[in-house]
């Protein structure tokens, strides 16, 4: 009796986990799909020389074979709206149109192989536009790419756990925190769903869709991860780490706290790109990124250099802790090669010292000990704080 009691439980808790495993598949292959079908006209100014934000007011529409989106600009308590507007070109990819209202239209086309971006007129002669950078304005349309994840004044912690799987983790070793991080209502926790095509968007033919409003078939990832997760825990569609961040937080302090990987390439693409949304946005909170080692695994050669690890350090683990405590003075290396790019390079080439006036930024370590603080001067408003901690 107590046998098949036994035997019924064990058919029951199988089919369960299986039905489970079966039911997450279909969400991630659902989120892909809805992804893929998704597009955006997104604007900003490119090395503005004072904190200019740009906004979208609405969504992106498709209209009577043209896409057009609405806009504001601020900068301290002055506003300016415009519209752009996306149409067909009998010879390029296609045309914009940018309307200022009483201060002019402006039009150009956009280059085929300019990735569905382009740049306003710099001659640019009104005022009121010069005084907003119209002249630095960029474009683009985004095809098959998540919408913007917004940072706002949640009283949660933000989690970010980046493409767990297991051609990355190899051995399973960041499973049992993160997978505890994902259950924890204290954290507001988003997963990073891999993509194998960086720039996916670019398969899409623009004027074809101008004609049609329809986006193709694009080449579907099928992935998978061994983390069960909660119907609380938002799926993002990342290729490389590349998805796109909003902030739109008045909070003191804003914590992100990372998993997955690899730290040398997509977590660190995607510490870029939420650096880059609050530089592009008029929050003054303070950003605390803290890198879980424990969760957290890596690849041997980094994206750029300085960034890669000795083969013996990674013997027989792909963990950050691990890596670190196998070769202290690699990992001292490392942290200060990461840090040194954000303070250095990744400021300068994204043209943000007109974001702020003074930005600290300051990276802690316990093993290796590092404590470092660099302060930045730019040409803004903003007093901001970053902080880049290895737990």
């Amino acid at each position: 009796m107590m046998k098949a009691l036994f035997l019924s439980l064990s058919f029951l808790i199988s089919n369960l986990t299986f039905a489970q495993i079966s039911s997450q598949k279909v969400r991630i292959q659902s989120v892909y799909q809805a992804t893929d079908k998704l597009y955006d006209i997104d604007c900003y100014i490119f090395k503005p020389s004072k904190n200019i934000q740009i906004s979208g007011i609405n969504k992106t529409q498709y209209n009577k074979k043209q896409l057009e989106r609405d806009f504001i600009a601020k900068y301290t308590s002055q506003t300016l709206a415009f519209n752009v507007s996306i149409q067909n070109h009998p010879d390029q990819e296609a045309e914009y149109v940018i309307n200022f209202g009483d201060r002019g239209i402006h039009k150009g086309v956009i280059d085929t192989n300019f990735k569905k971006g382009f740049y306003l007129d710099p001659n640019i002669k009104n005022p009121t536009l010069k005084l907003f950078e119209m002249n630095k304005l960029y474009c683009k349309i985004n095809f098959a790419e998540s919408s913007k994840m917004i940072i706002n004044n949640s009283t949660q912690k933000y989690h970010i756990n980046v493409h767990p799987h297991s051609n990355y983790d190899l051995f399973d070793e960041t499973l049992t925190t993160t997978q505890r991080m994902h259950n924890d209502s204290t954290y507001k926790s988003t997963l990073l769903l891999e993509e194998e095509i960086d720039g996916k968007g670019n398969l899409v033919d623009l004027s074809d869709f101008l004609e049609t409003g329809n986006i193709p078939s694009l080449p579907l990832l099928v992935y998978s991860t061994n983390i069960n997760i909660p119907k609380t825990t938002n799926l993002v569609v990342s290729a490389a780490g590349h998805n796109r961040y909003e902030f739109i937080s008045s909070l003191e302090e804003i914590e992100i706290n990372y998993t997955g990987g690899n730290h040398n390439y997509c977590i660190w693409n995607n510490t870029r790109k939420l650096i880059t949304g609050l530089m592009r946005s008029e929050s003054k909170s303070t950003l605390i990124i803290n890198y879980h080692t424990k969760a957290i695994v890596a690849q041997r050669s980094g994206i750029i250099g300085g960034l890669s690890f000795k083969r013996k350090a990674m013997k027989d683990t792909r963990l950050l802790r691990n890596i670190f405590d196998n070769d202290l003075k690699t990992a001292s290396n490392y942290i200060n090669n990461y840090f040194n790019y954000f303070t250095n390079s990744f400021i300068s080439r994204g043209g943000f010292s007109g974001h702020y006036k003074t930005m600290t930024i300051q990276t802690s370590s316990k093993l290796p000990f590092i404590n470092k603080r660099v302060i930045l001067k730019g040409r803004g408003e903003r007093h901001l704080k970053i902080f880049l901690n290895y737990l």
